[in-house]
């Protein structure tokens, strides 16, 4: 199960990878689970059943990650994908290639289970994501001013 040579079921070792590390890196980002931490690992647990059962015929089928259980704002999406790029997942993989877990064609999986998971709205990553839509409200009322500057000028200017 860990580094060690310690032997335990499938099971044990889904529960390790997600608490020991997937749970540790998503708080270690600034994020929270959006419910219970034992709720999002029993359906970690099942995704991890799917693709275990899935790998063996991969050719035949595929896997698509749950649909996220929060708003999924293009602006939500890009700052985990910042906060989480590929080199900083890929390494987190790396380090967890002991387990049984990792090293599958379904890997990518766990990075949309995370972001399908996660409150987008708390932390610091809530707060970047926040910030950006301040700011896109204040450009797009200094653009609807403008324009109402323009067309207001157009019908009533004598000139």
């Amino acid at each position: 199960m860990g580094k060690g040579s310690n032997e335990g079921t499938m099971e044990e070792a889904v529960l390790h990878f997600f608490y020991d590390g997937l749970s540790k890196m998503i708080k270690q980002l600034g994020y929270k689970w959006n419910t219970n931490e034992q709720d999002i690992s029993r359906r970690f647990l099942q995704l991890c059943y799917m693709i275990d059962t899935t790998k063996r015929d991969a050719n035949k089928y595929s896997l698509q990650g749950p649909e996220p259980r929060h708003r999924n704002l293009k602006e939500d999406y890009e700052i985990f994908e910042f906060v989480l790029d590929t080199f900083a997942f890929n390494s987190f993989l790396e380090e967890w290639s002991h387990c049984p877990v990792v090293g599958t064609t379904f890997d990518h999986l766990f990075k949309e289970f995370c972001y399908s998971w996660i409150d987008v709205t708390a932390g610091a990553p809530g707060l970047m994501t926040q910030k950006i839509l301040d700011m896109d409200e204040e450009e797009n009322s200094e653009e609807e001013i403008a324009i109402t500057e323009v067309l207001t000028r157009r019908n009533w200017s004598l000139y």
